[in-house]
């Protein structure tokens, strides 16, 4: 297809044509080739192929002026060129078009070629451009995303400081003694309470074992072995011992410990805190003796008689030995609270409770079993004899005077003597034979004592 400057260059011809044979007779036909040849340079900016169309259409412009100046040698004047004129004309004319088209062509050509090489470099420019814009739009988002993961990790980062403000405040208000061990079983970290119980300083403490810092009672063996036992299996120990405090005291405590474990699951430490049961076993021990014990006397009650009974029945049973079970009931004393008051009552049974503890032997069980009565076991006994002698001085000891404001009056008892196995072989049936005998005493006089005659059963 050709372009619009081919048929411009076309109009041209024909206007000159129309120009020259018509208006002006023919003479412009001298410079008529050489406006034609100067016309077929219009082409050259065109593409090759329609170039070389332009070139043509000259050379056959030209030709075909030649031919004219030939056959009609009567349109040109007598005063102008002649034919050979015209023919040199025509060729110098045809020789510098065409070549001053291959030149121009060349160069076009030359700069075609640059322009599509520039136009290339545009084109990868261009797409190196959109490269860029679109990494620069990553890198936008990118930057975006990180500034939204830093505002996270920023939100994620306070509130673990809050936590690990707030752990730190808690470890250190806690009343209860609380450490932390790493691995190797040191101390990395105490609380306010831990260096006030042991009176410690914190500084002094840290990077220490326990066997470095343990006050004395502390059951270093047991501390390591428990610690290693955590360590080795996980497990919440708590235990009971012993602890030296500030105060210079022995307290009870229960020491619990855990294992403390990273991110990984690995063990990387050990927990524990303390707390002092001092009170509360001086409580247990309380109800322990009050259960056992009787509140006025100091004695132990008929709960705790039964008990003792049994076991030193099975002992005697089991060593083929003999004992005897004594029940005493006071003479008179109903007459002393009445005359002296319940004071002078207490009084008597407090007095009577220590005098059969001086005349018993150290082993032997002395019991208050309730009122006015009291028990004995005397286990271990060889003979009759022995536990006569006993009963001889559990009666003068009660006939001695007791004062009370001022006023001195006497006591007695009544007691009854019951033997294993020979009056029973079981706890009843001896707390019942010792309790016949008793009564059997107080029938036959009182201020004595009284074997029981019940055969065992």
């Amino acid at each position: 297809m050709w372009s619009g400057l081919v048929w411009l260059y076309i109009l041209v011809i024909l206007i000159a044509l129309t120009v020259d044979w018509f208006a002006l007779g023919g003479y412009t036909g001298i410079a008529f080739p050489a406006i034609v040849a100067l016309a077929g340079m219009l082409p050259i900016i065109l593409q090759q192929r329609q170039f070389m169309y332009g070139l043509v259409l000259v050379f056959f412009f030209l030709l075909l002026l030649y031919f004219c100046a030939i056959m009609f040698p009567e349109a040109i004047p007598q005063y102008g060129p002649t034919v050979r004129h015209l023919s040199d004309r025509f060729i110098d004319l045809a020789a510098l078009s065409i070549g001053f088209g291959l030149l121009v062509n060349i160069a076009m050509k030359n700069y075609r070629e640059q322009r599509e090489t520039l136009n290339s470099l545009n084109l990868v420019l261009e797409e190196k451009n959109r490269e860029q814009v679109s990494a620069i739009r990553e890198i936008e988002s990118l930057v975006e995303r990180l500034d939204a993961s830093y505002q996270e990790q920023q939100k994620i980062s306070d509130e673990l400081k809050m936590n690990s403000d707030f752990l730190d405040t808690l470890f250190e208000t806690l009343p209860l003694p609380v450490f932390y061990k790493d691995r190797h079983l040191r101390i990395r970290r105490v609380n306010s309470a831990f260096c006030r119980v042991f009176d410690i300083v914190e500084e002094k403490a840290l990077g220490k074992k326990v066997e470095d810092i343990g006050r004395e009672s502390t059951d270093i063996k047991l501390s390591v072995s428990s610690d290693r036992e955590i360590l080795e299996s996980g497990k919440t120990l708590n235990y009971e011992t012993t602890v030296k405090y500030s105060d210079g005291l022995f307290h009870h405590v229960i020491i619990n410990k855990n294992r403390h474990v990273d991110g990984s699951g690995e063990p990387i430490g050990i927990i524990g805190s303390i707390t002092d049961i001092t009170e509360r076993k001086i409580r247990e021990e309380q109800i322990q003796y009050l259960a056992h014990h009787d509140a006025l006397t100091g004695l132990n009650n008929r709960s705790f008689f039964y008990i003792e009974l049994s076991k030193k029945i099975a002992r005697a049973r089991r060593k083929g030995e003999k004992l005897a079970v004594l029940f005493i009931d006071l003479d008179g004393f109903k007459q002393i609270n009445d005359k002296l008051g319940h004071h002078a009552g207490d009084l008597t049974l407090k007095t009577v409770a220590h005098r059969l503890q001086d005349t018993s032997r150290k082993y032997d069980t002395v019991c208050r079993l309730g009122g006015d009565e009291f028990g004995i076991i005397l286990d271990d006994v060889s003979s009759p004899s022995e536990i006569e002698s006993v009963g001889v001085k559990i009666l003068a000891a009660l006939r001695e005077e007791i004062t009370y404001n001022k006023e001195k009056y006497l006591v007695s008892g009544s007691v009854g003597i019951a033997l294993f196995p020979d009056n029973g072989s079981s706890r009843e049936a001896l707390i019942k034979a010792a309790d016949k005998a008793m009564y059997n005493s107080k029938a036959s006089g009182k201020n004595q004592y009284f074997f029981s005659e019940q055969a065992s059963s």
